[in-house]
């Protein structure tokens, strides 16, 4: 990009992994309810589905991660490295957590999170159902 070579960003086989990880959390949680409930379940049956789906996307982030992966935020970092004098990083956090920049402590920890969320806002997103119009 912009003709500097930029290793260990992010890409195809991470998004294989979050995206497997949150159809399987989001299978698993609605299999459970009564009718397979796949369609769109309701009230506590969608925040749990969308809890599962979150905690089995973070949980594969902070396997990623653990394995030297980068997810989006931690491509960002690297990316941003590679130009001298930006400011757009991670090491501020890092530096929250003891950190000098972004190792693998924060890189797990922000990995986690980013996916977590994904998880949680794509089973809220697949799970919406519109008020009907009268």
């Amino acid at each position: 990009m912009f003709g500097r070579d930029v290793p260990g960003i992010g890409g195809w086989f991470e998004g294989l992994v979050i995206g497997a990880a949150a159809g399987l959390g989001y299978a698993h949680s609605t299999s459970l309810l009564p009718g397979g409930g796949l369609a769109g379940p309701r009230g506590r049956a969608r925040t749990r589905v969308a809890v599962v789906t979150g905690i089995a996307c973070g949980a594969s982030a902070i396997a990623l991660s653990l394995a030297g992966r980068n997810l989006v935020a931690s491509s960002l970092d690297v990316m941003a490295a590679a130009f001298e004098g930006s400011g757009v990083g991670l090491a501020p956090l890092a530096r929250l957590l003891g950190e000098e920049e972004l190792r693998p402590v924060t890189r797990t920890l922000i990995s986690g999170a980013e996916a977590t969320v994904f998880g949680i806002g794509l089973a809220f997103g697949l799970t919406h159902r519109p008020r009907p119009r009268i």
